[in-house]
């Protein structure tokens, strides 16, 4: 892999989590909290498993190793999501730049 193959699965990653985001928006608390019976019970779920994922590559690439990803309790139930601590866009464009400057 190398920093251009990095830096297109990023702006995937932000396409499609945004893309979600924008989903969920008009949910209701019912809707977004609703056991689905599937790999993750909810939506809410789902998105907090995302974000937790997210947030896991994020602590990697500063040096961290999580021994556990984080949980639904950390996030609200409501449909509008405010993650603890967002990592943005710009937090891993300038990982994948200082990275370059690295090699």
């Amino acid at each position: 892999m190398n920093l251009q193959d990095l830096r297109t699965l990023l702006d995937y990653h932000y396409w499609a989590r945004d893309r979600l985001l924008d989903a969920i928006e008009p949910l209701t608390a019912d809707q977004f909290n609703r056991d689905l019976g599937s790999s993750f019970k909810s939506i809410r779920e789902t998105v907090v498993h995302t974000y937790a994922a997210e947030w896991a590559w994020h602590s990697r690439w500063r040096g961290q190793s999580p021994t556990a990803l984080l949980t639904s309790e950390a996030f609200p139930m409501s449909r509008r999501f405010a993650a603890p601590g967002p990592i943005t866009r710009n937090t891993c464009a300038r990982f994948s730049t200082s990275s370059a400057r690295k090699a």
